[in-house]
């Protein structure tokens, strides 16, 4: 089956965008950030921006409250983060 020449740009794209994350996530492990991931990012800004919990992250990401919680546990042990209990939540 031949790729129309969309499928074939959307193909490059995504490998050109593959490679420039590869470097970046590169560059960040020789300085000192071993373990950051892309979707890291995406989840500091959310919680900069105020997602406080797991659900409000996920809501945000668009995924759920589970995968959300996974990638807060992975930047409170990267040391990015910090849990601390919400005096409001039963």
């Amino acid at each position: 089956m031949t790729r129309s020449p969309g499928a074939e740009l959307a193909l490059l794209l995504l490998g050109g965008f593959q490679s420039m994350v590869d470097d970046v996530v590169g560059e960040l492990a020789s300085r000192g950030h071993e373990g950051v991931r892309a979707s890291h990012e995406f989840a500091l800004r959310a919680i900069e921006e105020g997602a406080d919990t797991a659900t409000e992250l996920g809501r945000r990401l668009s995924v759920s409250k589970q995968a959300a919680a996974k990638t807060i546990a992975a930047l409170e042990r990267l040391g990015y983060v910090e849990r601390e209990t919400d005096p409001s939540d039963a």
